[in-house]
């Protein structure tokens, strides 16, 4: 997979607009974007049984608007090592993709259902590699937390790892790759300080919250909808 860089005058948060983030105001008008957002399920895939739910957390850790993200168990037959958000399968005991994508980030990084304010149900992703929906589910966290201090589940995740909002917006951190499969298309990537990237699926649906969330300051070559922009 080869990694574009992105070459733009980045648009940086200021202080205040970095404050507001998570205010009331911004949260109303980010799930108006969020639910105004297309669907991202190709024709023939409608009707599906919606298989999977995935948290997307939103979390103020050591004072910045950030996205919490696990970094899978290096032991784990699939996945291991990368970087994801917390979620799993929907269980016939959940009651929506809400309950499970809270139930297994419970479960996985030990924050109780309780701890989220959920924002938005996104529309559904067709999981890598096989047909299955995934189901992105929006949530901040109510009160500020040390990612360190969490109970995270060992067995599936290795650590977790705190993205600064502001960051994910720096043309730096921001690149793309190009598949040329089919019509062709072209994927959001994030390179982190530390070295690491995010990609794939993760990847998409951060874009997608960054659309909504801080569209000012977010200046992707990419469309909600991955659209190339004119």
């Amino acid at each position: 997979m080869r990694i574009y860089q992105l070459h733009y005058n980045g648009c940086y948060l200021s202080h205040s607009a970095l404050a507001a983030v998570f205010d009331s105001d911004n949260k109303r008008r980010t799930v108006e974007c969020l639910e105004a957002q297309p669907s991202y399920i190709p024709p023939g895939f409608h009707g599906r049984t919606l298989r999977y739910a995935v948290l997307v957390p939103l979390a103020i850790v050591q004072d910045v608007p950030s996205i919490l993200l696990t970094i899978r168990a290096s032991h784990l037959s699939i996945h291991r090592g990368q970087i994801s958000f917390p979620g799993g399968a929907i269980e016939p005991k959940d009651s929506d993709p809400i309950e499970a994508a809270l139930r297994e980030t419970s479960e996985e990084v030990g924050i109780s259902p309780e701890m989220f304010d959920v924002w938005a149900q996104l529309s559904p992703h067709i999981r890598v590699n096989s047909d299955d929906l995934v189901v992105p589910v929006v949530a901040r966290i109510r009160k500020p937390i040390t990612p360190s201090s969490l109970a995270v589940n060992r067995n599936e995740v290795e650590s977790l790892l705190a993205v600064a909002v502001k960051d994910l917006c720096k043309k730096e951190q921001q690149a793309y790759t190009n598949f040329s499969t089919g019509l062709g298309y072209t994927l959001p990537v994030y390179l982190l300080k530390s070295g690491r990237r995010i990609w794939g699926l993760t990847a998409i649906i951060i874009h997608r919250v960054l659309c909504a969330l801080v569209p000012h300051a977010y200046k992707s070559i990419l469309t909600p909808d991955l659209r190339m922009k004119v």
